[in-house]
């Protein structure tokens, strides 16, 4: 079972010791994990420091390094350069989509997200839920008349209170809304380094400061999963991302999927789903690869799933 390192102690160093990250406070060890275990490491320490060699290899297994600001949004994503044979071809047919066929992506991905996010309401706003699905069917190739936006709106307000707007940089529950998405983020990134796929093409996504955009893309489906958990539990964390809070949210990528191959992690899924969209570029398939529905019917115990 993959985990996320979470890094929010101050003054930790991580190393590397036998091809698994050591995490020590001065010249105590504080923990080991063998690398083949993570899933991602989330640094939130401003005084923590790593080792180069470190960094290396966490690269070289597409682990993710995430360095957070005080919001708990990701200011750097250490990125591999290399991480598929294949990978050069798949860019490059990336980077000559079509526009049509890149508009028919993106609504397929947006259908998926406000798909999911109808489910989130329906057991306990059925009226709300089906106003979504509602909105979900007016989505055209491109979503040239934004339904996205326009069902983001609705479904904050419904879940979270007409009070609630939300913001990356906003306080209150975004803050806890934001490290789940971090983990999220991290799961999609290393599926898109599997898959052999530039995370700066992006779909939808364009802005110029960003160069995870496809990741960011990808995980729209998804975030759902993390609604939920901050949904069942906002009353026990209130606005703050306490250990008790971190530890669910981390604990999403290795939520079970009901998939057509069974139970899948999710980490899994987002693994499927990268690999589609190479498959798609390539002309080897016409859609994407994602499930009917995004939910999680228990956590994966197993090593290797």
């Amino acid at each position: 079972m993959w985990r996320v390192v979470d890094i929010s102690g101050e003054n930790r160093h991580l190393r590397l010791a036998r091809n698994a990250l050591e995490v020590m406070e001065g010249e105590e060890k504080l923990g080991r994990l063998p690398l083949g275990d993570i899933n991602a490491v989330i640094v939130h320490a401003y005084r923590a420091t790593l080792s180069t060699d470190l960094a290396a290899a966490l690269a070289r297994e597409n682990i993710p390094l995430v360095l957070c600001d005080n919001k708990h949004m990701p200011s750097s994503i250490v990125w591999p350069f290399t991480g598929h044979f294949e990978q050069a071809d798949r860019i490059a047919t990336q980077a000559t989509a079509t526009k049509g066929l890149i508009r028919r992506l993106w609504r397929h991905i947006i259908r998926a997200k406000i798909r999911e996010q109808a489910h989130t309401l329906q057991g306990f706003d059925p009226a709300g839920a089906e106003a979504l699905f509602k909105l979900m069917s007016l989505v055209k190739p491109g979503d040239p008349d934004n339904i996205e936006a326009r069902a983001a709106r609705f479904y904050w307000s419904r879940l979270l209170g007409e009070d609630f707007i939300r913001h990356p940089d906003g306080g209150g529950a975004n803050g806890v809304l934001n490290y789940g998405y971090i983990v999220l983020r991290s799961a999609m990134a290393r599926a898109v380094a599997a898959a052999g796929l530039a995370p700066a093409l992006g779909i939808f996504h364009t802005s110029k400061r960003n160069p995870f955009r496809l990741v960011d893309d990808l995980m729209e489906p998804f975030r759902p999963l993390v609604d939920r958990v901050v949904y069942a539990s906002r009353k026990d964390w209130g606005d703050e991302v306490t250990p008790e809070a971190k530890k669910a949210l981390a604990a999403i990528v290795n939520g079970a999927i009901p998939t057509a191959e069974g139970l899948l992690p999710v980490y899994r899924v987002m693994g499927q789903m990268a690999a589609s969209l190479a498959a798609v570029y390539a002309g080897q398939r016409k859609q994407l690869e994602i499930p009917a529905r995004i939910r999680i019917e228990k956590q994966m115990e197993m090593e290797g799933l």
